[in-house]
């Protein structure tokens, strides 16, 4: 998996993107990718952008954007090799960027504009202002709908920052409130409206902006009369004015991922306008498209469903490792156990540690402990038949030690054919032929060490 650097004024920070081309698709994949980004507190100092675009001829794509400073880098890549996990549920619904080509051009690609930021801001009388709750994302399958029935593409962009320096501005909303709820023949429900925008500020964890686009460039004017509309259907009985949006060029913050407060700071009715639970950040980043617009869109291929694999034999292998000194992670299909049992022997008498599944205590959490031991080891050792690239289970254990950026070594059965992501990611590192040479000698030779008993 390929991390992106870059400098700002705030030091190094680090990107990282994900690709989902089934989000949501099921019950069961929904409810693991929530369990999944419910875990971005490991990150310190994480920003998070999430990015949906639907083409003129309906393609969807669904990227999350992860930002964090270049001393969280271990955190970064364990949170996002967590993804991984997506692999077992639905097969195929987990991408990563492989190097910055695949970054720009398939991941970030160019973003329509001009755009428009959908941030609602300027509302006020006398000494007090009024901010919104206004959120596009509700009605995005609506608005993207509306734009497909008139032949448009839409790209939008949500960026989520930890909110900072709350203190300061949440006494300037309360300040404010006390000027709102002296004004005489302000309809109650705005004054309620404000008094919750305060009380959730003082709650809130992030500071959350919305920038939407369309293609090709004359639709820019429907884009800013939807967006009006949108508002209106939500705030028709608190008597605002139109919002007035503007469109402007975000290109910068677009491809980089940061919340436009990076260069501007916002002022006060637009920090209580954006401020977000950690909940309702996980539901604006776990948006999928509803049945009516599903019906309209072009999905990627996947996978077809795996057969049911059989458990290893228990007494037959060598013991697994399980102790602290450095090892190799042995990923292979369960029904190509004969078949690899000879590698196995091989690699133990020639005095190298190794861990398999057969290691896994029957009462663990079996996921919880492959992930430990793919992150401690020195390199991931696949035995790749045409039923192991098949597998979810071991392309899921690839994508994760890809996206920890640990060694991979492919030691090929037969001739499979990659395919379902593994042609991307496995060619960069080194494959050979399992039969080739002495399987052992191979894996000294991709850590860099002498055969057993050279100098």
């Amino acid at each position: 998996m390929f991390l992106d650097s870059f400098e700002t004024n705030r030091g190094v920070w680090l990107q990282a993107c994900v690709s989902f081309p089934f989000l949501g698709e099921s019950a069961d994949l929904a409810e693991a990718f929530v369990a999944v980004l419910d875990t971005r507190g490991m990150v310190p100092f994480l920003n998070l952008g999430f990015r949906v675009t639907v083409t003129q001829s309906g393609d969807l794509r669904r990227i999350l954007i992860l930002l964090a400073p270049d001393s969280s880098e271990a955190q970064l890549r364990r949170f996002v090799a967590s993804f991984s996990r997506l692999e077992l549920v639905t097969p195929g619904s987990v991408e990563f960027p492989l190097d910055a080509d695949a970054l720009d051009s398939d991941f970030l690609g160019p973003f329509p504009g001009p755009q428009c930021r959908a941030v609602p801001s300027g509302f006020g009388s006398k000494q007090a202002w009024f901010a919104t709750d206004f959120r596009l994302a509700p009605a995005l399958d609506h608005f993207i709908l509306e734009a497909r029935a008139l032949g448009l593409g839409v790209t939008y962009q949500m960026h989520a920052q930890p909110l900072e320096g709350r203190s300061q501005v949440l006494r300037q909303a309360k300040h404010n409130l006390l000027e709102v709820e002296s004004l005489t023949g302000v309809p109650l429900e705005l004054v309620r409206l404000q008094q919750s925008l305060v009380e959730r500020l003082g709650l809130a964890s992030y500071l959350v902006e919305e920038i939407v686009g369309v293609e090709p460039p004359g639709g820019q004017t429907w884009l800013l009369s939807a967006l009006a509309r949108v508002f209106a259907a939500k705030h028709f009985q608190l008597l605002f004015d139109s919002p007035g949006f503007q469109l402007s060029d975000y290109n910068d913050i677009l491809a980089a991922g940061f919340h436009s407060t990076v260069l501007n700071p916002a002022p006060p009715d637009e920090v209580c306008a954006m401020a977000a639970l950690n909940d309702e950040l996980t539901r604006l980043i776990s948006w999928s498209p509803g049945p009516v617009l599903s019906r309209e869109l072009k999905f990627a291929s996947r996978p077809p469903a795996e057969v049911a694999d059989s458990n290893p034999p228990r007494e037959s292998g060598p013991a697994p490792y399980s102790g602290r000194e450095p090892y190799l992670f042995l990923s292979y299909k369960h029904s190509d156990w004969e078949i690899i049992l000879p590698f196995l022997r091989d690699l133990a008498a020639d005095g190298l540690r190794f861990w398999y599944d057969r290691g896994i205590p029957g009462a663990s959490e079996w996921m919880g402990v492959l992930e430990e031991r793919i992150e401690n080891a020195q390199i991931l050792v696949v035995f790749l038949s045409q039923s192991a690239v098949d597998s979810k289970y071991v392309r899921r254990e690839i994508l994760m030690a890809d996206a920890l950026n640990k060694r991979i070594l492919t030691l090929t059965i037969g001739c499979p054919e990659l395919r379902w992501g593994l042609k991307l990611i496995l060619p960069q590192y080194q494959m050979l032929e399992a039969h080739a040479q002495p399987v052992s000698l191979a894996v000294r030779q991709a850590l860099g060490q002498p055969p057993n008993g050279g100098p």
